[in-house]
């Protein structure tokens, strides 16, 4: 249903995203390759340099941002 913004398992509902200021630094930093953590750092400036992105370092990327960072 459209605007329903609950996960699918109900217990995943109380995590608490990071938000405002601070996030949306992280989130620059995320994109930019500028975390300080080497390997993220290097797979983001290669999609941002050759728009490739092999399929293993994408999931490295994707858990980085929403488990380290906790962005949704």
């Amino acid at each position: 249903m459209p605007g329903d913004h609950r996960a699918f398992k109900p217990k995943y509902d109380r995590i608490k995203w990071e938000t405002g200021d601070a996030a949306d630094a992280n989130f620059a930093a995320w994109c930019a390759g500028q975390t300080g953590y080497p390997l993220v750092d290097a797979v983001m400036r290669q999609i941002n340099s050759s728009g490739y992105m092999h399929n293993r370092l994408r999931m490295i990327v994707a858990s980085f941002l929403v488990k380290d960072l906790g962005i949704d």
